[in-house]
């Protein structure tokens, strides 16, 4: 069994919401769509206001850090010096389930009627009733930046990824990652210790990423190419390396690889909220800063938010969620 499959598969449960158990309830204070981190912060912070609350995740709980790099150190979240991704999540979802929200796993909300104080909410498997809801659906309204060059498609999951791959499927091997974000920089990182040889590619001709990984790149030795740009992925069954120009010397350079990691950014794509009439820019849901959507009675946080000054980081999506979950109980108080 694979470190994913491992930390990925959190069983649903349900837990009693103090008042009576949830087992067959249908009506919450508080629906929040999202189980990844900024879910069940917001998950947790309602509990403490006593406010009975449903989670509902479409997959695994545990958001990116069970479905994209669970095998991934995590180092820039307080209190840990370093932690498994998927340990961390773990972690989280114990914690919001021992202070009693209803998590519904592998169920997707679809559609949501009514109005404030008295939200429909349609999912995979039920209907559902709720005061207020708090989006949080993270990554799950982007997708991965493409290059758009030849054979990318081609060998999509055949060598090509646009997440971390499986530390069997880079052991031994030669590793080229594009990106110079801290992205692309934390996956160089990860993959260092199983792959024979790994590679950045930058297409600009510094890394914009934080120091400490910067630090952590050249005390690794990992080697970084400036000034390239992707022009082909080639092969045979497999990836077999990248060519690409590079803008100084204005030449094609084949560069060898067994695996190519692709980190540049993403893309939004909204079909997921577009129905759920709240208002979005390019960058994601707008909120004001007490996470108030556009639409009353919804209230949205982590990486699917859009306002100035944002930062996509782990942290930043616990403190939104507090937030958001603060917002939710004063708008319920006024309701009554």
């Amino acid at each position: 069994m694979n470190k994913r499959s491992q930390v990925g598969g959190i069983m649903a449960r349900e837990k009693s919401d103090g008042s009576k158990g949830v087992s067959g309830r249908k009506k919450y204070d508080v629906a929040i769509i999202g189980a990844g981190p900024a879910g069940l912060t917001a998950g947790l912070f309602c509990r403490f206001r006593k406010l009975s609350t449903i989670v509902f995740e479409a997959h695994s709980s545990g958001g990116q850090l069970t479905f994209l790099y669970p095998a991934k150190k995590v180092h820039d979240y307080p209190s840990h010096r370093d932690i498994l991704a998927g340990d961390l999540a773990r972690a989280m979802v114990q914690q919001t389930l021992f202070h009693g929200i209803a998590l519904k796993e592998m169920e997707r909300v679809e559609k949501i009627d009514g109005k404030a104080g008295n939200f429909k909410i349609i999912s995979s498997k039920n209907i559902y009733r709720a005061k207020v809801i708090i989006l949080s659906v993270g990554m799950g309204v982007f997708k991965p930046r493409k290059l758009s060059i030849a054979g990318e498609r081609e060998y999509f999951g055949r060598g090509l990824c646009y997440r971390l791959p499986e530390n069997e499927d880079i052991s031994g091997k030669r590793v080229v990652c594009i990106g110079g974000g801290n992205s692309s920089l934390e996956a160089a990182i990860y993959c260092k210790d199983s792959a024979s040889d790994v590679i950045i590619l930058c297409k600009s001709h510094s890394l914009d990423a934080f120091e400490t990984y910067i630090y952590m790149i050249k005390k690794e030795k990992i080697r970084v190419i400036y000034g390239v740009e992707p022009q082909e992925v080639y092969g045979g069954q497999k990836v077999e390396g990248i060519r690409v120009f590079h803008t100084k010397s204005k030449k094609q350079m084949d560069i060898p690889a067994n695996v190519i990691v692709i980190n540049i950014g993403s893309v939004p794509d909204f079909d997921l909220v577009s129905n759920w009439s709240v208002r979005y820019s390019s960058n994601g849901v707008v909120v004001d800063p007490f996470m108030r959507t556009s639409r009353k009675g919804i209230f949205a946080c982590g990486d699917m938010v859009d306002y100035p000054g944002k930062l996509r980081l782990l942290i930043s999506a616990s403190g939104e969620a507090a937030i958001a979950a603060e917002s939710a109980y004063r708008f319920i108080r006024s309701l009554k």
